[in-house]
């Protein structure tokens, strides 16, 4: 019971304090990005909590590291973008950072062949190409690259993610279609729809 609750205590302190970041971002674009006391605790809250439950079903401290990080960023990168439409790379770069030592740490460790990293590379190419001619945002493909290091021992798992993520953004947009009577060309978040995959998968595995 003690680990669980330092658990909880330790993600909801690192994720509040994940949201100074909304705030520099207010400061330094000029942007007004919503970040309210209760937003905050609420989705500390609510972020904590799964944490804990992943913990209490995987138990073991090596495999939630990766889960925390990739969630920590996806939420905060998703309540970002729900309010901007936009990904900053002053939050997507480290992903790929931590993402990149990641991947290198566990071919050094020899838990990753050699062969799935260098398809992790032709998919985050090709993923590169794609937002180049103009499918899918260029900072969307940042955190999906990040993701995809981060996860690379998973690496199978997190493209079924990224796929489902597809799926919830396109019923999001039908949804914004049909019933509030949007735009075609109406841009939305695909962040948001990404760490909600996330979050599903990782209770369904």
């Amino acid at each position: 019971m003690y680990k669980l609750v330092m658990v909880f205590l330790i993600a909801f302190a690192i994720q509040y304090k994940a949201f100074l970041i909304v705030d520099y971002i207010n400061k330094k674009d000029e942007v007004n990005i919503k970040n309210s006391l209760s937003n905050r605790i609420i989705i500390s809250t609510l972020f904590s909590l799964v944490i804990t439950m992943l913990y209490l079903k995987y138990e073991s401290i090596t495999y939630i590291v990766p889960l925390f990080i990739g969630m920590l960023f996806t939420t905060i990168l998703g309540y970002i973008d729900y309010y901007t439409k936009y990904v900053y790379s002053i939050v997507s770069i480290p992903l790929i950072i931590i993402g990149f030592s990641t991947l290198i740490l566990n071919i050094i460790m020899k838990t990753l062949g050699f062969k799935v990293a260098v398809l992790i590379v032709v998919i985050s190419a090709v993923f590169y190409l794609i937002s180049k001619l103009g499918y899918i945002g260029e900072g969307d493909v940042e955190v999906i690259i990040g993701l995809l290091l981060l996860f690379s021992r998973d690496l199978y798992i997190l493209i079924f993610t990224i796929f489902f993520a597809f799926g919830i953004s396109g019923i999001t947009g039908l949804y914004l279609l049909v019933f509030k009577k949007v735009n075609l060309n109406h841009s939305k978040p695909f962040i948001p729809s990404l760490g909600l995959a996330l979050y599903l998968l990782m209770f369904l595995y």
